[in-house]
């Protein structure tokens, strides 16, 4: 399914992507030439070390349900993902299936997860509750990052490789 953005949609994707980049190049800006961390403490500090099932291999994106304490991690390495009660810091399940997974982006207000599995060209919807998929989308080349959009009630991916 293809889905043209919107001017608006699009120019709200651009701004996001400039405000990233601007943000990587002062942060590189301020500690080139410098063996010494940043002198601004950031207000961040370790809560908790939950133990994650298989490999180290790569891991990506992450989406959290706040709500309900659900956090859902993509592990790309074993084409899966990996559901997390943020409340036990216990693994729920691991959802397999998912090749090459990357982006994951949770909805619950439709208790939706949707993953992009890169290597099958897909945007896979699963069942927030039971893990179970839903359904299987073609995206194109590539598919990378989720978006929602509540007013249309779409999903929408980026494909990190475009074809001409």
């Amino acid at each position: 399914m293809t889905h043209r953005l919107s001017p608006r949609v699009l120019l709200a994707l651009t701004a996001g992507v400039l405000l990233a980049i601007a943000a990587a190049v002062a942060g590189v800006l301020l500690t080139r030439g410098s063996s010494q961390p940043p002198k601004v403490a950031l207000p961040l500090r370790p809560v908790t070390q939950v133990a994650l099932p298989g490999d180290s291999s790569r891991f990506d994106y992450a989406g959290l349900d706040a709500g309900r304490g659900l956090l859902f991690i993509a592990h790309l390495g074993a084409s899966q993902v990996i559901e997390v009660d943020a409340h036990t810091d216990r693994v729920v399940r691991t959802i397999d299936g998912l090749r090459g997974v990357h982006g994951v982006l949770v909805v619950p207000a439709l208790h939706r997860v949707y993953a992009t599995a890169t290597d099958a060209d897909q945007v896979v919807a699963l069942d927030e509750t039971t893990g179970t998929v839903l359904h299987r989308s073609p995206t194109g080349d590539y598919p990378d990052g989720l978006a929602y959009d509540p007013v249309h009630g779409t999903v929408w991916t980026t494909n990190e490789r475009c074809s001409t």
